[in-house]
């Protein structure tokens, strides 16, 4: 198993975090447009992701199988499995309104832009508290983990004595 954490692969642990930023980024549509320069910043990544045909899903393959191979260092493949347990996650908020909004499509208005600010937020704060933790440490198993995700990312990837 690879345990470097030099400086290098804490730098790629945070890059696959622009699968959920950019699948995420539907929810920051009113921050986005109260914040141009968040916009102006994080535009031109979303539409090169949504440019390529299944590019999300191809993306998404990508990184489960990756986080798999074992020549990867482990900070990568730790990363690159939570990223794929967080895009997963954003999947819940849309799921849940799309259910409210069949009971009470008034409540569902009433609360589409604080909820859809919440999450984007709630995303970014995410991300940046993982990014500036991943680039923040070098020490095996002392990166950052979300709860529940990083449990379960961490056990997907697996340990140095399984095969």
């Amino acid at each position: 198993e690879n345990l470097d954490s030099g400086f290098g692969p804490r730098v790629l642990a945070c890059l696959p975090y622009i699968l959920p930023l950019c699948d995420g980024s539907q929810y920051g549509r009113f921050i986005l447009a109260q914040v141009p320069l968040l916009g102006n910043v994080l535009g031109p990544a979303v539409f090169l992701f949504r440019s390529v045909p299944f590019g999300g899903l191809l993306a998404f393959w990508f990184m489960i199988n990756q986080s798999k191979n074992r020549e990867l260092p482990r900070i990568v493949r730790f990363n690159l499995q939570q990223a794929v347990l967080v895009d997963i996650a954003l999947f819940f908020p849309s799921l849940i309104g799309a259910l409210l909004s069949v009971g009470s499509p008034d409540l569902v208005s009433a609360l589409n832009e604080p909820a859809s600010d919440a999450m984007f937020v709630s995303l970014l704060s995410v991300i940046a508290y993982i990014c500036a933790g991943n680039l923040a440490t070098g020490k095996i198993n002392g990166f950052p983990k979300v709860p529940v995700i990083g449990d379960n990312a961490e056990r997907s990837i697996g340990g140095p004595f399984d095969d």
